[in-house]
């Protein structure tokens, strides 16, 4: 026999309750802690660089001639994101 739907639906809610905690406390930091993740010395950038050398073809071309030369713009875009 099958759980109620009620209960179905207190799992569900504990669990998105549970996910939206984690995503806020680990959004709050990129606000908080801005100079750790912005350009030109936070994580975005290192994290480009970093993709840069292990990417090929297409998410190459789009990353070196989009994303690098408009990192503030994708760092705001992902840290808003």
């Amino acid at each position: 026999m099958l759980p109620s739907p009620r209960v179905y639906a207190t799992w569900l809610g504990l669990l998105r309750i549970c996910t939206g905690a984690f995503w806020l406390l680990h959004g709050i930091t990129k606000f908080t802690s801005s100079d750790r993740y912005m350009p030109p010395n936070g994580f975005m950038p290192q994290h480009v660089q970093e993709s840069l050398q292990t990417s090929v073809g297409p998410y190459h071309d789009f990353l070196a001639n989009v994303v690098v030369p408009h990192i503030g713009l994708f760092a705001e875009l992902v840290r808003l994101g």
